[in-house]
């Protein structure tokens, strides 16, 4: 017959191993809650965010992230000097 320990060590393992996998799943329910209530959040708040604000935040975010020259810029966004 299968011995008393050995059966006892089975059931510890196999109970760390379900409390090992329910706290990743819990952690990671959390986490994608957490990304849902923020793209929802952002979702709610577009239709207030007008074409004059939509294209001057792009337009600064794309200007501070190259380190373009003034007449660089003007080329390519196209503004007159």
């Amino acid at each position: 017959m299968v011995e008393l320990e050995l059966l006892q060590t089975a059931s510890y393992l196999i109970a760390a191993l379900s409390f090992a996998v329910t706290c990743t799943y819990y952690i990671m329910n959390l986490r994608n809650a957490e990304r849902e209530k923020r793209r929802q959040t952002l979702l709610m708040r577009m239709p207030a965010m007008n074409k004059d604000w939509y294209e001057s935040y792009w337009y600064n975010y794309f200007k501070q992230q190259g380190n373009y020259t003034e007449e660089e810029w003007n080329k390519i966004t196209n503004t007159p000097e």
